[in-house]
């Protein structure tokens, strides 16, 4: 008898183990929005203080660049399996784009640089990923050092 409620008591509580844990209070509960609208609000600062964009040229910038980046993630999601084919569209949206920067930038270094401000960008904000997360801030959530490990960048 011990035997058999000692099966139905381990049937029962293994469920229980594998459950996640929802009684997480709701400001730990992430936000994939908000933090979008973080990220992109990063971008354009970081991207603003790297090509020294004066208030007027930023009111022309922004625009040219959002079209940019517009086309750019439909060229992506087209060609999501086909590589080749995106680098592809990825040079011809860059050499129509790089005239319009010139024309606000009025410069053809900063219209270069317009390409390069972006993979900097996300390099940063890898790189302060990493760092958060393979030495985690007591109060971010329990992360621990042992739960995730990032892949190292290639150098």
């Amino acid at each position: 008898m011990k035997n058999i409620l000692l099966i139905i008591f381990l049937l029962f509580s293994v469920p229980l183990l594998a459950q996640e844990n929802d009684n997480q209070p709701p400001d730990e509960i992430v936000d994939n929005a908000k933090i979008t609208q973080s990220i992109d609000a990063l971008k354009m600062a970081y991207i603003s203080k790297e090509l020294n964009l004066t208030p007027d040229e930023a009111q022309k910038f922004w625009p040219v660049y959002n079209g940019y980046s517009n086309e750019l993630k439909k060229a992506r999601k087209d060609f999501r399996q086909d590589d080749l084919a995106f680098e592809e569209r990825k040079i011809g949206i860059m050499r129509r784009y790089q005239d319009d920067f010139r024309k606000v930038l009025n410069s053809e270094a900063r219209s270069k640089q317009c390409f390069r401000v972006e993979p900097e960008f996300h390099k940063v904000l890898r790189m302060e990923w990493q760092r958060r997360h393979n030495n985690p801030n007591p109060n971010m959530g329990g992360i621990r050092n042992n739960q995730i490990r990032p892949k190292k960048l290639l150098q």
